[in-house]
C-alpha cells in the first residue's frame, strides 16, 4: 500500500529520537518539509510545490478552461490537488471551471468503483481530466473510457 507521505510522517518522529537518516523517494508532500526533522530527513523528488507548478504549466499550456481533478483522498492526492487546483485558478482558471474530487484509498480497487466518479466527471464535459493517484489510477481512466470519454496523447 503506497502512502509514503502519511507513513514518512509517522516514522519521521521515530528516526529523529533515535537520529537515524530518514531518506524517501516519494514523499512529496509539502507538510513534511514544516515538520522538525532536525537534519535527518531528506526526499529525492520535488516537494509538491514543485510537482504543482509543472503540472499547471503542462495543463494551461493546452488553454485548458474546465478541468476535473480527481485525487486519492490520502495527504499526497489532497495536498498535490488543492496545489494545482489553486494555481490553475490563479493562472485564469475560473472556478465554475473547475471540479475537485477525491476516492477513499483502499487496499483493493475495482474499476467499478470508479464509475461515479468517473459518470460525475464527464457530466462537468471538461477539456482535460488530472488523476492522482499510483497504480489505481488505471481504473479511474478505464472507468472514463468505459463511460465515453476519449483520450488523445
Amino acid at each position: 500500500r503506497f502512502e509514503s507521505s502519511g507513513i514518512t510522517k509517522a516514522v519521521m518522529p521515530k528516526a529523529v529520537a533515535a537520529q537515524r537518516v530518514l531518506i524517501s523517494p516519494s514523499a512529496t508532500s509539502d507538510e513534511l518539509s514544516g515538520l522538525s526533522d532536525s537534519g535527518f530527513f531528506f526526499r529525492t523528488s520535488p516537494p509538491d510545490v514543485l510537482q504543482s507548478k509543472a503540472l499547471t504549466d503542462v495543463i494551461m499550456r493546452y488553454g485548458v478552461q474546465r478541468i476535473v481533478i480527481i485525487a486519492r483522498d490520502d495527504s499526497y492526492g489532497i495536498g498535490l490537488r488543492d496545489k494545482v487546483a489553486a494555481l490553475l485558478q490563479e493562472a485564469g482558471v475560473k472556478a465554475d471551471g473547475l471540479k475537485v474530487l477525491k476516492y477513499e484509498v483502499r487496499e483493493e480497487y475495482k474499476v467499478e468503483q470508479f464509475t461515479p466518479l468517473a459518470t460525475e466527471t464527464i457530466d462537468f464535459s471538461p477539456d482535460s481530466v488530472l488523476v492522482i493517484g499510483f497504480e489505481e489510477s488505471g481504473n479511474m481512466i478505464k472507468a472514463l473510457s468505459a463511460r465515453g470519454m476519449k483520450f488523445r496523447a
